[in-house]
């Protein structure tokens, strides 16, 4: 198998991003997430924290300390996500479950 079609079918076993909101940090909640993982892309598709045109939550159940170094990590019942289920402009953010 290529990189190629191997790519290509992890990206095909992957679920649509859904928009995330009040409901949807619930159920997040209700199914036992502790943490996401926060991801900014560019309007390319490229990664990129400082000036983002929308981002990727993907749901985790991470144990305190569990976290690496490398990805940036929010706990679920924090403000930030708070704020962002309920916004009504900005930045558009999804959530993908894995």
């Amino acid at each position: 198998m290529t990189e190629y079609t191997s790519r290509q079918k992890e990206n095909n076993n992957q679920k649509a991003p859904v928009p995330f909101n009040g409901k949807e940090l619930e159920k997040m909640i209700e199914r036992g997430f502790t943490h996401v993982q926060v991801s900014a892309y560019t309007r390319d598709k490229s990664l990129d924290y400082v000036d983002p045109h929308y981002i990727i939550l993907t749901p985790l159940k991470l144990a305190k300390g569990n976290q690496t170094g490398l990805d940036i990590y929010e706990s679920i019942h924090s403000e930030l996500l708070l704020n962002w289920a309920n916004a009504e402009e900005g930045i558009k953010v999804w959530v993908v479950y894995l």
